[in-house]
């Protein structure tokens, strides 16, 4: 993964004045730790996710290189965790065989989330509370056993096993100590985690807790200001999982403090929700479970190597032996495209003979500074919620910080640019697409036989395509957008990794190929569309983007002149929305409603 990854772990560790013992507790040896703090030892991605996640810090901000084999372990964990959920014994006890055969059980992360998932498994066969809850401390031993005194920096499953613990001591009666327990990890949560994309994925569960024990202690107006800081979390982050839960909770807070709108309020959330499960075809968990404390969100961005090398080596006519030439024995290539780990050197080699230099890209942009990163997920945010004047401030800042002869930096400040030039009239449509043209091919060249799409694009290759066809369809151009979105989705499949892996980029695609496609009067294939993208920003748990396919879907039926769906679909996107603070968004839904409200009146 690079100096520049360690360069950032050493960064964070110097920060919090934690000494290299402290910081490798549980994953990794001081020794290892310091080799990759200076660059000269590649570790696993569940393990650098830990050491982020021990900072308080999002690895999702980044976009990992990771080996097949790295890919199957977080499929597995995915399949694990929906196996738990669900009840599903024999199903999740095969799973985790599968998981004992592909890694390294020496490694605590591992050993630890095996005996982990098997106390959940053995709690949803037989209920025995007591030898479980035992199972769970053993467990989470495994890693906290070295920590002294108050320095305690914990990473997230380590976290899942505290709640669950916690629970199970709640079902125990243990409410008075309980209550004191919860409180302190909160504060720790709120101390430690200034990353709000991380905080997220796990201060919902800890808020549900605390809320469940301050009703059950009657400490109702408590409550209700603990339950609303989570439902704050999630959705100033986009976030769905455990909204439900507090939700419901919230409504229970409401009845009680005689506050009868605001539970009705609640009520229309929670309707709203279970409609984005229904077009998604997904069942909604409700149900307090061990397996749901492991819910959370994901931006995750991982690009499998093995596969990529191949599809690109392919695409680009070039054979095994023409690609191996003065690097490593072509039988060297043939191993990693059948799913070998490969050395890094090597593979980072290889890409660069195809025209990639991989090891230098991390996210939309390059910089040794983790809150460079956070200033353009802000930026885009800003751009997002139309909100000008705070992003053109903010990206001098990111500007003024990277450095402009890295490739990705300089497509990344020249993509704004141009942008800004086009919103405020400098260039035509048709200039502003050849310009973006350009600067993708400083990172995605064209082909000789002129495809301009033939792998994966990384972030910021992708939010270029996505302004192309954005254009495109504002000049009245749909098939010519539609193809770049089309394209792109082929090429995602033709990795063999699910849009799981590349979060940021399928959350947009769905959302604007879907819309498009409608424009086009395309509906049958626009509602597909909407319908894939729905079950992804599910799987993701991405509220806010359900909320806008939502909204798109309500255009398809009223086309189709699908009047029930489309006002139902209109009032509960409306309700997500307001829930996630969209406003043009929300205004625009409710002024829709209203006027659809008047007509269907006026036909009557």
């Amino acid at each position: 993964m690079g100096k520049r990854l360690g360069h950032m772990i050493r960064e964070f560790r110097e920060k919090q004045g934690r000494t290299i013992e402290e910081a490798a507790r549980g994953l990794l040896s001081a020794a290892e730790l310091s080799r990759v703090e200076n660059g000269t030892k590649e570790i696993e991605y569940l393990i650098m996710e830990a050491l982020f996640e021990t900072y308080g810090k999002s690895l999702d901000k980044l976009e990992i290189v990771v080996s097949s084999d790295e890919y199957r372990i977080l499929e597995l964990r995915d399949r694990i965790y929906e196996a738990l959920l669900q009840k599903r014994s024999a199903d999740a006890e095969e799973l985790i065989r599968q998981y004992k055969d592909i890694t390294d059980e020496e490694k605590l992360i591992h050993r630890q989330y095996i005996q982990m998932a098997e106390a959940i498994s053995n709690y949803n066969k037989a209920g025995k509370l007591t030898a479980v809850l035992q199972q769970l401390k053993t467990s989470l031993h495994l890693t906290t056993a070295e920590i002294k005194g108050q320095n305690i920096h914990l990473f997230h499953q380590e976290i899942y096993l505290i709640y669950m613990i916690f629970w199970m001591q709640y079902q125990c009666g243990d409410t008075e100590r309980l209550l004191d327990n919860a409180r302190k990890m909160e504060q720790y949560i709120c101390e430690q985690y200034t990353d709000e994309e991380e905080k997220v994925k796990i201060y919902p569960q800890c808020i549900w807790l605390l809320g469940r024990i301050l009703l059950d202690i009657q400490y109702d107006k408590t409550a209700k200001y603990t339950i609303n800081k989570g439902i704050d979390c999630l959705t100033e982050n986009g976030a769905l999982h455990w909204l439900t839960q507090l939700l419901e909770l919230k409504k229970e807070c409401e009845e009680r403090l005689g506050e009868k709108a605001e539970a009705e309020e609640c009520d229309r959330y929670l309707d709203a929700i279970r409609t984005l499960y229904e077009v998604a075809g997904e069942r909604q968990t409700k149900e307090i479970s061990l397996a749901l404390f492991m819910q959370s969100s994901t931006q995750r961005e991982c690009i499998i190597s093995n596969y990529f090398l191949k599809n690109l080596r392919e695409e680009k006519g070039v054979t095994q032996y023409e690609m191996s030439e003065d690097i490593c024995a072509w039988e060297t290539v043939s191993r990693i495209e059948s799913g070998r780990t490969p050395n890094q050197k090597k593979l980072y080699r290889l890409w660069k003979k195809l025209g990639i230099e991989r090891e230098r890209y991390y996210g939309f942009i390059e910089s040794e500074h983790y809150e460079v990163y956070g200033w353009v997920r802000d930026y885009n945010r800003l751009i997002g919620n139309e909100k000008r004047q705070e992003a053109e401030m903010l990206f001098e800042r990111i500007e003024s910080e990277l450095d402009k002869k890295i490739p990705v930096n300089k497509q990344y400040l020249e993509r704004a640019r141009i942008t800004e030039k086009l919103r405020n009239g400098r260039i035509s449509n048709e200039e502003a697409i050849e310009e973006w043209r350009k600067i993708l091919a400083i990172t995605m060249p064209p082909l000789p036989s002129g495809k301009r799409i033939y792998r994966i694009p990384f972030r910021t290759e992708f939010a270029i395509m996505n302004q192309i066809a954005r254009t495109f369809a504002a000049m009245g151009k749909y098939d010519s957008a539609c193809e770049i979105y089309a394209e792109v989705l082929k090429q995602y499949h033709k990795n063999e990794s699910t849009l799981r892996g590349h979060v940021v980029q399928g959350i947009l695609l769905y959302v604007c190929y879907a819309a498009i496609l409608e424009d086009n009067n395309e509906l049958e294939l626009s509602e597909q569309i909407a319908k894939e993208g729905m079950k992804f920003t599910i799987e993701c748990m991405r509220g806010d983007t359900a909320c806008k396919i939502l909204a798109n879907l309500t255009c398809v039926y009223e086309k189709r002149k699908e009047i029930e769906l489309e006002m139902r679909y209109l009032k509960d996107a409306y309700y997500l929305s307001r829930l996630y603070r969209q406003g043009m968004l929300t205004d625009l839904l409710k002024n829709r409603y209203a006027e659809k409200q008047i007509s269907c009146q006026l036909q009557e």
